[in-house]
């Protein structure tokens, strides 16, 4: 804002602070009366605040008039919307948390900014599609750029009963190229805070611990630490743009929380287990003629090799196909000078590779990212996979059953200890196709996130104790 001369606000800017600059909308009596009470309590003695419905408005006829420039709200949780509001959104939903991202989303100008409070389930829910169509558009319209996960129990006060609900800070914005285009999300970055300078019980006792000031500092410059992490954006459209805040260093920390907190979480984990697992009895359920189609695998799995010159002074990726269906591993980095085997083949990601030796084990996978460019020797052949006929993701469920493992022992050839799978073998094997392959990746990202949440719980249960006895020690129990 300009200045006038020292610290006096000119007459201009004085009125538009009082009547252009801040707005809002509220629903129910006493929140909207308090809302006006701090307003003029903070300078601003002719609140632009309105008393109405904010989720009455229809999204689809907002003009550039009517948006904003920066959004800060704190939406309720929970809540729920008769059928005549759900009908002004694009994605209709009866829950208010899902509504209300969308309202803010078609309310910022181009160029502005939002950062806004949510509970969790606006994060990964799947069990209605306006979820994951609002996050769909999310990633691809708007940059979304933070996630802050806050520890269950920050918002007790916005509910009745129990610890609060889980919630997270959004920061997003709208930015627009020079034709016109919408900048998407590239990656986002995540920080976990687990204190807050207050206890989260109802009294809300202070206490030293804070990683607020941490988070700040580390937003600024996106750094990674134990608590902030990056995911980018191919990694959320491969989970079904799920946006959950799993710190992938979570297991190795060895920090104490306090219990409540650890409590919380725990708590807050089963919920998203339950809410997984009544996604997971929906995709279950028959629909129609769910019968496969055979296949051999000669339809889908495309021979590939490219043979590498290698070179004395370069390092290389060797790998290895663990058994048992375990995938594709690093075995070791090798200098090319030590390497006895010339004849080496540079496989790539995304192709399946198997064991000739141990097919017959279940030693085949798909090759991961950070394997890209790695090398094996002739026994490990690999394939292309023409993606129109069978998605990766279902090869890697079916070559994990005992059924083609089985085949793959039985179309070997040789003596008992070097018995070797052929391409010519292995392609002439048949597997059953699903007719729905998108269900069977959701099932399986489904259960990976259960797992992945039961590993992060069990994790959270060792900690509890010794918490609980840290707080004993401290004479705070």
């Amino acid at each position: 804002m300009r200045m006038g001369l020292g610290t006096c606000i000119q007459p201009d800017d004085e009125r538009k602070l009082q009547r252009e600059t801040f707005f809002g909308q509220e629903k129910k009596p006493l929140p909207y009366l308090l809302g006006c009470m701090n307003m003029i309590l903070h300078g601003v003695l002719t609140p632009s605040l309105n008393r109405r419905n904010t989720l009455a408005d229809d999204v689809r006829k907002f003009t550039e008039k009517d948006r904003f420039d920066i959004i800060l709200t704190n939406p309720p949780f929970g809540g729920t919307e008769h059928e005549s509001v759900t009908a002004n959104f694009r994605y209709p939903s009866k829950a208010t948390s899902i509504t209300f991202l969308q309202h803010i989303m078609a309310k910022v100008k181009r160029g502005g900014r939002v950062g806004m409070v949510i509970d969790e389930g606006v994060l990964f829910k799947t069990t209605e599609s306006a979820y994951v169509d609002t996050r769909k558009e999310l990633i691809e319209n708007f940059n979304l750029h933070t996630i802050i996960s806050l520890p269950a129990g920050v918002f007790a006060n916005a509910v009745a009963i129990g610890t609060g609900p889980k919630t997270y800070l959004l920061f997003f914005e709208r930015e627009i190229t020079e034709t016109g285009l919408p900048v998407g999300t590239k990656q986002i970055w995540y920080y976990e805070v687990e204190t807050v300078g207050f206890s989260l019980t109802k009294t809300q006792r202070p206490m030293e611990e804070n990683d607020l000031p941490d988070c700040l500092i580390k937003a600024k410059k996106r750094e990674l630490s134990d608590r902030s992490w990056v995911v980018s954006i191919e990694d959320i459209i491969a989970k079904n743009y799920d946006l959950s805040a799993s710190n992938p260093n979570e297991v190795a920390s060895i920090r104490h929380r306090s219990p409540d907190a650890i409590a919380a979480d725990i708590a807050s984990k089963e919920v998203r287990i339950l809410d997984i697992m009544e996604e997971i009895q929906e995709l279950l359920e028959p629909v129609g003629n769910n019968e496969g189609t055979e296949l051999a695998l000669s339809k889908f799995l495309i021979p590939r090799r490219e043979e590498l010159c290698i070179d004395d002074d370069k390092e290389y990726k060797q790998v290895t196909v663990a058994l048992h269906g375990k995938g594709v591993r690093l075995r070791q980095l090798i200098k090319g000078s030590d390497i006895k085997t010339r004849t080496q083949y540079r496989i790539s990601k995304g192709q399946f590779i198997y064991s000739r030796i141990d097919a017959r084990n279940g030693a085949m996978g798909i090759v991961p990212e950070e394997l890209d460019g790695a090398i094996v020797t002739s026994d490990f052949p690999t394939f292309d996979i023409d993606k129109a006929e069978v998605l990766p993701e279902i090869i890697e469920v079916v070559f994990r059953s005992q059924r083609f493992i089985e085949a793959c022992r039985i179309a070997s050839r040789g003596v008992t200890n070097r018995r070797r799978l052929k391409e010519n073998q292995l392609l002439a094997i048949k597997i059953l196709i699903p007719h729905d392959q998108q269900k069977i990746v959701r099932l399986k990202q489904l259960a990976n996130s259960v797992k992945r949440l039961q590993h992060q719980t069990a994790a959270e249960l060792e900690t509890l104790l010794p918490a609980v006895l840290d707080k004993a020690f401290k004479g705070e129990l």
